[in-house]
């Protein structure tokens, strides 16, 4: 008995110190590479913009950021994302300032089924943010949302072994060697018009008789702080 429990603990004991190695090193990797806007913004530091726009898809392919500026002549930047929620504005916001940006000007897309509380929450884009759970402010705004944000945060390496598809081995690898694909031009914008994105007649343009969602009302009482 004394034998086989010998002989389980050792590989197990070589997988612990496996995991704990891996951890900082594919977060060191991630938290240097251009593939997410999360990772973009992580090199983003103390820069003043006239305008930005921040929204879903809609907002990132619909909008092109370069014309604005040369028409305009303005600096402009788009933090808009696939999928992005409000509770996603809301964090990508809080580490853009934070990180000592400035912005005179905020847009603000939202499509009308995410402008109250019943299309609250994340969608799948939330986890371009996982390389960064070490830092309080992102750590800080997912953990009570959901309990799965503790483990990430604090089992070695799960992060990165349960989002393989993202944050894995393959990508990890790509992000080292600087041949990560890039999804967004210097804006941030990814500007491919889809008429799926437009407006249809009958289409109702918000919902009536709700309250407007609290990550909504944070991100507003953000930009009026700041």
């Amino acid at each position: 008995m004394k034998r086989f429990l010998l002989r389980l603990a050792v590989p197990l004991l070589l997988l612990l110190v496996l995991v704990c190695a891996l951890d900082p090193l594919f977060t060191t990797v991630f938290r240097h590479g251009q593939g997410t806007k999360a990772q973009w913004m992580e090199q983003m530091h103390g820069q003043h913009y006239d305008v930005a726009v921040i929204g879903s898809s809609r907002a990132w392919w619909n909008v092109d950021m370069h014309a604005m500026d040369s028409a305009c002549h303005l600096r402009t930047i788009s933090l808009a994302n696939n999928h992005f929620t409000p509770a996603e504005m809301l964090l990508c916001m809080k580490v853009f300032l934070a990180n000592g940006n400035r912005v005179d000007r905020l847009l603000i897309q939202v499509d009308h089924s995410t402008l109250t509380e019943e299309g609250s929450g994340f969608s799948s884009t939330v986890y371009d943010f996982v390389p960064y759970l070490d830092d309080s402010l992102v750590y800080e705004h997912l953990r009570p949302r959901s309990p799965e944000w503790y483990w990430l945060r604090h089992v070695p390496y799960w992060r990165y072994a349960k989002y393989n598809f993202k944050w894995g081995l393959e990508p990890m690898l790509l992000t080292a060697l600087h041949r990560r694909p890039v999804p967004f031009d210097s804006t941030g914008s990814y500007y491919s018009p889809s008429e799926k994105f437009y407006g249809k007649d009958g289409t109702p343009f918000a919902p009536t008789g709700h309250a407007l969602s609290a990550d909504l009302r944070a991100l507003l009482d953000l930009c009026t702080a700041h």
